[in-house]
Formats: C-alpha cells, sequence, structure tokens
C-alpha cells in the first residue's frame, strides 16, 4: 500500500475506532518514515514528513503508539533529527523527550537538556 494522505487519514481514523495491533501500528509508522526518507522532491517530502509527525502526535496523545517501545522511539526519534527543519518534527520530538523524562522520574532535570521543551 502506497503512502498517501489519504492512506493516513484512513489508517488514523480506523486506529482511533478499532483497536489495531501494536506490530500494525509501528510497522506502518516505520514504512511512512521509510517513504518520507525516499523522497526526491523536497517540497513533497517536506509535506509528508509534516503530515506524519502530526499522525504521530495522534496517536501518542491517543495511546494508540506506545513511545515507550525502544525500537520505534529510536526510528521516530532519528526520523526527527532527520527532519528538523520541517515543521512538525520539533514538536513531536520533544513530546517524546519530555515523556521520557517524565517516566525516568526526578532523576533527571529537564532545565539542563537544551532539547527538551522549556517550561513544559
Amino acid at each position: 500500500m502506497e503512502v498517501t494522505v489519504d492512506s493516513l487519514e484512513v489508517v488514523n481514523r480506523l486506529a482511533t475506532r478499532v483497536s489495531l495491533p501494536k506490530e500494525f501500528i509501528q510497522s506502518y509508522i516505520s514504512r511512512c518514515m521509510t517513504y518520507c526518507q525516499s523522497l526526491q522532491d523536497k517540497s513533497t517530502q517536506q509535506r509528508n514528513v509534516r503530515i506524519v509527525c502530526v499522525l504521530i502526535q495522534s496517536f501518542i496523545r491517543n495511546k494508540i503508539l506506545d513511545i515507550h517501545n525502544e525500537n520505534i522511539l529510536i526510528e521516530v526519534q532519528r526520523f526527527c533529527v532527520e527532519f528538523n527543519k520541517v515543521p512538525g518534527a520539533n514538536p513531536l520530538y520533544r513530546t517524546i523527550k519530555n515523556m521520557e523524562s517524565s517516566t525516568s522520574g526526578t532523576s533527571q532535570s529537564s532545565s539542563g537538556n537544551p532539547t527538551d521543551s522549556p517550561g513544559k
């Protein structure tokens, strides 16, 4: 299945209505990120990266994606760093870093890391 805006919308709507297997969600996100990386046209690539970032944010917010899975966590972080100039990538990266710091307890201070979201 080709990654298109329509397919992203379908998967998003489906995932919010029924419980999809975690393996499917992780595999689909991985496929979307790989697709974005393979695009040659920069404007198309940036548009798709932004949409994929929004999809991942939605999955995290709705607890559809378990970002604590180390494999997908590293892959999404790498994706965000690679496309840090694209709107949507930095907020997604900060969301992930904030979730990491909140689950690791108070042993790490967010003020010591410039990539963390300030004051949130």
